[in-house]
């Protein structure tokens, strides 16, 4: 996080805790900002002169988790008229 004062940037730490509002895949899933901590940063940047309030929201995506599957084997079997298969 930055902000220019003057010609100097002065700029902040931060650690920030969030929440998607459920755990299932989908798009455009609002997330909001529990709790924002800021530190003292660099070029002069204090923590104690800036503010700034949790309960902020946003949108992101949850996108599925590829699975691989191993060990199938499919079985032999004897001609029946059928494409069904055996799988073990």
């Amino acid at each position: 996080m930055s902000t220019n004062a003057g010609k100097l940037a002065e700029t902040l730490g931060q650690t920030i805790g969030s929440t998607f509002s459920d755990k299932n895949v989908g798009t455009s899933k609002s997330v909001t900002v529990n709790s924002i901590t800021l530190a003292d940063g660099t070029n002069g940047g204090l923590a104690s002169n800036y503010t700034i309030s949790s309960g902020q929201t946003t949108t992101a995506d949850i996108t599925a988790k590829a699975l691989t599957v191993s060990g199938i084997t499919a079985s032999n079997k004897t001609y029946d008229a059928t494409t069904s298969a055996t799988l073990g």
